[in-house]
C-alpha cells in the first residue's frame, strides 16, 4: 500500500471518528423512571417549589404556612424549618423558588412580594442567619444609565459573578441581568411581536402570557429560563469577563381570547386551545431539567391528575445540555408539579399530589 494511500485512510478515518462522534452527541436518550417515596403527606406542611443541596432537601411552603421553608436531610429526616411569614425584616410573604449556592452554601431565596433577595446561611450553633442580600428599593445609587422601563417580576437569582438576574415585564427583554447597585448589566432575549399572536393587545396583556421560570446553576456559571405560556429555552453563561445567552424558540402563545376591560384595558385569555409548555425547572451544574408538559387547556384538564387535584401536573421530564441540545427524555411513573435535581444528577426529586395521599415527595434514581 502505498504512503498516499494510507494518508487518504487515515483522514477517513478521522472523518467518520467525527461523524461518530456527532451523531453520539445529538442522540436523545429516552426513559422510564421509577420512584421511591421519599417524604409524605404527614410530614408536610404546604409544599411548593423544590431545591437540593445534595444534602439536604429545601423546601418552600405556600402562604398557607406560618413558616415558609422545611428543610429534611438525605434520610427524610426534619433539619430544620424557617423564614416565617410576615412583615419583618426577617420575614417572608411569598417565595416561588430557591437557589442554591455550593461555593457559599448559601440559599438565595426570592420573595415576589417584598421584591428582595434574601441570604441564608447556616451558622453552628446560631442556627441559621437571615440578611436581605439584594433590594432594588434601596439603592442610592445614581442608576440615569439605567433601562427606564425596567420592570422586574417573580424571580430574582444571583450569578457567580455577582450579577442578579431577574424576570423582567416589559418590552426591554424578558430577563434583566443587574449590577448590585441596580445599573442595567444586560439585557436578554426580546419579547416577539405581538402581531404574531394578535395584534390587539397592549404590551402588557402581551408580556402576561409567557409565564416565565428562572433558575440558576449551583455553582453560579449559567441561568436557564422556560415558560408555561410559550416553548422558548433562554441559557445564559457566564464566559470570562461576559455573559453569552442564546434563545431555543419552538412555538409562542396561541389561540388567545381578548377580553376589552374599558378603553386601556385589554386581557389576553388562554382557552381550550391555548398549548400549556413547562411546570417547573431545576438545574445541575451541566444540564437544565424541565418539566414539561406539551398539551392543550383542554388536553391538560382531561388528565386523570388534573380532575383528582385540580392542578396541572406531567411525567415527562426533558433534559438539556449547557448549548441547548436535547438529550434526554425522561417519563416518570408519576404526574408532578415540582422537581429538584442534586447537583451531582444522582438523584431527582418529584413533588406530587392526589386526594387520598395528600402531597408526597417522590425520589428518582438517575
Amino acid at each position: 500500500m502505498s504512503k498516499n494511500s494510507i494518508w487518504l485512510l487515515s483522514i477517513l478515518s478521522v472523518v467518520i471518528l467525527a461523524s461518530c462522534q456527532r451523531v453520539q452527541e445529538n442522540t436523545i436518550i429516552e426513559e422510564s423512571l421509577s420512584s421511591q417515596v421519599f417524604l409524605n403527606d404527614s410530614v408536610l406542611t404546604s409544599p411548593g417549589w423544590m431545591m437540593s443541596t445534595g444534602k439536604m432537601l429545601v423546601i418552600s411552603n405556600t402562604s398557607k404556612a406560618d413558616t415558609l421553608i422545611d428543610i429534611f436531610d438525605n434520610e427524610g429526616k426534619s433539619y430544620a424549618r424557617l423564614l416565617k411569614k410576615g412583615e419583618g425584616p426577617d420575614e417572608a410573604l411569598f417565595i416561588e423558588s430557591i437557589q442554591y449556592d455550593d461555593r457559599t452554601k448559601a440559599f438565595y431565596v426570592p420573595d415576589i412580594l417584598k421584591h428582595v433577595l434574601f441570604k441564608i446561611t447556616e451558622s453552628g450553633a446560631d442556627g441559621y442567619i437571615i440578611t436581605t442580600d439584594y433590594d432594588p428599593t434601596s439603592n442610592e445609587t445614581d442608576t440615569t444609565d439605567a433601562i427606564t422601563d425596567l420592570a422586574l417580576s417573580s424571580y430574582i437569582g444571583r450569578m457567580a459573578n455577582d450579577i442578579y438576574i431577574a424576570a423582567n415585564h416589559s418590552k426591554a427583554g424578558r430577563l434583566a441581568l443587574i449590577n448590585k447597585d441596580g445599573t442595567v448589566f444586560k439585557m436578554v432575549g426580546t419579547y416577539p411581536d405581538k402581531k404574531l399572536i394578535d395584534e390587539r393587545l397592549t404590551d402588557i396583556a402581551h408580556i402576561d402570557l409567557y409565564g416565565p421560570i428562572i433558575r440558576v446553576s449551583p455553582n453560579g456559571q449559567f441561568a436557564a429560563a422556560v415558560y408555561s405560556g410559550a416553548d422558548i429555552l433562554t441559557l445564559v453563561a457566564i464566559n470570562g469577563d461576559s455573559i453569552v445567552s442564546y434563545d431555543f424558540e419552538k412555538a409562542l402563545p396561541n389561540d388567545i381570547f381578548i377580553m376589552n376591560a374599558g378603553s386601556d384595558y385589554v386581557q389576553g385569555i388562554f382557552t381550550d386551545k391555548s398549548m400549556l409548555y413547562s411546570q417547573d425547572l431545576t438545574l445541575s451544574n451541566e444540564h437544565v431539567f424541565q418539566l414539561y408538559i406539551g398539551l392543550s387547556d383542554a388536553e391538560m384538564r382531561n388528565t386523570d391528575f388534573f380532575r383528582d387535584t385540580h392542578r396541572s401536573g406531567t411525567r415527562q421530564v426533558n433534559v438539556y445540555d449547557r448549548q441547548g441540545n436535547l438529550c434526554r427524555k425522561i417519563s416518570l411513573d408519576h404526574c408532578v408539579k415540582h422537581i429538584a435535581v442534586t447537583p451531582d444528577e444522582k438523584y431527582l426529586y418529584a413533588l406530587t399530589e392526589s386526594s387520598t395521599d395528600g402531597y408526597t415527595v417522590l425520589r428518582y434514581e438517575l
